[in-house]
């Protein structure tokens, strides 16, 4: 009898051993099939909302670049040319191709439209698009190789005419009738 006994409670010690053992290897595989993965996928996204804020910063200041220099040039051809050539180099001042470790970086004057509004002859808008691929860091072992971002900015300028500035200055420095004869 004391044998049964025995054995009784040295089957009830050896029970809980084997539960551990299976919550271990539980926790184990939890950790690399969820928790590993999961903490990658924060580090890509991480990753990606950086390079996409860096590329939307290039982009709106290219914007900006090229509303400025829209006065550079004597035709409205040449003004063009030279807003979108500037939103060019201001963008790659901004963003050099590898920033963020991105490849295939698309940024040229053909990514610049200037439009004249219809509604008024003196407001010109710019749109300026820019693409690039940001490459996964840990979201490639599940099969995500990059992720293409594309952003767009815009800006406008209204272009102030001369010929009222010059009005405006001569009516400033008309001298009252009556002080003529003083």
């Amino acid at each position: 009898m004391a044998n049964s006994t025995q054995r009784r409670s040295g089957n009830a010690m050896l029970q809980p051993r084997r539960e551990k053992g299976a919550a271990l290897f539980l926790a184990i595989a939890a950790l690399v099939w969820v928790a590993i993965p999961m903490l990658g996928l924060v580090v890509d996204i991480g990753i990606l909302y950086s390079a996409k804020a860096r590329l939307q910063a290039a982009v709106d200041g290219a914007a900006l670049a090229a509303a400025r220099s829209l006065n550079l040039g004597q035709t409205t051809a040449e003004q063009s040319l030279a807003a979108q050539q500037n939103a060019v180099n201001w963008f790659y001042a901004n963003f050099p191709p590898g920033d963020w470790s991105t490849f295939g970086t698309v940024m040229s004057t053909a990514n610049v439209m200037v439009v004249n509004s219809p509604g008024n002859a003196r407001l010109h808008k710019i749109t300026v698009t820019a693409t690039t691929n940001v490459p996964a860091r840990f979201m490639r072992y599940v099969g995500y190789t990059s992720t293409l971002l594309t952003v767009t900015g815009q800006a406008s300028r209204k272009d102030l005419l001369q010929e009222q500035y010059v009005e405006r200055l001569q009516h400033h420095a008309e001298i009252p009738s009556g002080a003529q004869g003083m």
